[in-house]
């Protein structure tokens, strides 16, 4: 087994998702700290990432410390019969991963469309489909007892793993083109969000480019180099990278309140100057201004997060 092509890429794999999983911890605690008022069922999903994070993370170190510290000085030598889990440990919680995400966006289109099952159901055929594809590559991991079976393994066993990528990659464009249209729709009937609405078309792009192309790197890596791990190295950041994105969408409303702020402080000077009826009602300056922003604050989140 050649450690420039396993072992190498294994570590900077490694070193990445790390890294990865720092964001999500600073992620989910940003989230607690800023929405204490979001319902239960929005806090149960941040907690759900965050503890499948930290097991995702959990495992790969086990796994690097089997690889670089039970087995150092041996390493030619090492052929991981020992560590079973590996293959499948890692599918599993992808495919997990994947799944969460996939279902959270789902979600998303389908209230944006205003429960239009027609614009929802080609979306969610595409998930499916890489769910279906995800368990059959778990249950074909668990063939194999060593890295190289695996890596010795030909197309005829490799094409489910070339298959899922491919369909989570698919199923992450769809998502994102589909939410990028309706949030459109949404700007051309709302004209006093349209500052909003372009951020979460932005973030939108971003974040469907992101795993989309993570997903899409997988494949190339592994038709590149077959014989090599660097497909594995890309496959332990890519839940981490559903994780960020999610928790990103679900923080971003607090950068989307001040986007409003500006807007609202023109809006209270056009009501200095000239909105007499308000002042009839006997609100004060001050009471009149805690109304307005209570009210743009409220319209703000009502907004869907992508």
């Amino acid at each position: 087994m050649d450690i420039n092509t396993t072992l190498g890429p294994l570590l900077i794999g490694t070193l990445i998702a790390t890294f990865l999983s720092g964001m999500n911890a600073l992620q989910t605690i940003l989230y607690f700290r800023l929405y204490p008022e979001d319902t239960i069922r929005i806090k149960a999903l941040v907690t759900v990432i965050w503890i499948l994070d930290v097991i995702d993370t959990a495992f790969i170190w086990v796994t690097l410390w089997w690889f670089f510290i039970e087995n150092f000085g041996r390493m030619p030598e090492i052929n991981p019969e020992q560590n079973p889990e590996f293959l499948p440990g890692i599918f599993v919680l992808t495919f997990i991963n994947t799944l969460v995400a996939h279902m959270f966006y789902l979600r998303r289109i389908f209230s944006l469309s205003h429960q239009n099952v027609w614009i929802t159901t080609p979306v969610l055929i595409l998930g499916l489909c890489r769910v279906g594809s995800g368990i059959v590559n778990i249950v074909v991991s668990l063939n194999f007892q060593s890295l190289s079976q695996f890596l010795a393994s030909g197309f005829q066993v490799k094409w489910v793993l070339f298959l899922s990528y491919v369909l989570a990659a698919a199923t992450d464009f769809a998502i994102m083109v589909t939410i990028i249209a309706l949030l459109w729709l949404g700007r051309r009937q709302s004209i006093s969000l349209g500052n909003v609405l372009n951020q979460l078309v932005l973030y939108t792009i971003e974040a469907g480019v992101l795993t989309t192309f993570t997903a899409i790197a997988v494949v190339i890596a592994w038709r590149v180099q077959e014989h090599s791990l660097t497909f594995f190295a890309i496959s332990l950041f890519l839940p981490k990278v559903y994780a960020v994105t999610l928790l990103g969408s679900l923080n971003l409303r607090h950068q989307l309140r001040h986007t409003r702020n500006p807007q609202i402080s023109q809006d209270w000077n056009m009501t200095d100057v000239g909105d007499t009826p308000m002042r009839s009602r006997g609100l004060s300056d001050m009471e009149f201004r805690s109304r307005t922003t209570m009210t743009q604050v409220n319209e703000t989140d009502s907004v869907p997060m992508v």
